[in-house]
């Protein structure tokens, strides 16, 4: 029974790499993509680099509620002599809906920071496919 499933799985797996094949030839071709905005405030600026979504895409623009983490850029000044100073670049992450039309993104990524949410406007780029 086990050398019944065992076959079954192998024959699963190799009629679905034969579906994968473009006219009898798989060349698998390296590249480099992503989606990145850049956001801030009058207090910091923030990279997001975009991560998993729900898309509605229609044409060549797309709708998309998107995780996003993030890395800003934030200079604090301590409340006291005795406070201590959080550092200039914290990691950080945020949600917000994201409209991309042909390579360009425009996102309200929302945060939470200093135990408050906080609402950034942000526009971007998309590089590779």
């Amino acid at each position: 029974m086990n050398r019944l499933f065992l076959l079954l799985g192998f024959l699963i797996f190799c009629v679905s790499a034969f579906a994968q094949e473009k006219d009898g030839l798989s060349v698998p071709r390296p590249s480099i993509s992503g989606r990145f905005i850049l956001s801030g405030s009058p207090r910091s600026v923030n990279i997001n680099f975009v991560g998993s979504s729900i898309t509605y895409t229609k044409g060549e623009g797309s709708f998309s509620l998107s995780l996003m983490p993030t890395i800003s850029f934030r200079k604090d000044v301590p409340a006291s002599a005795t406070a201590t100073q959080k550092p200039f670049v914290r990691p950080g992450f945020s949600i917000g809906p994201l409209l991309q039309v042909k390579r360009f993104l425009f996102a309200m990524p929302v945060f939470y920071q200093d135990d408050a949410w906080h609402l950034y406007g942000g526009i971007g780029y998309t590089i590779g496919k």
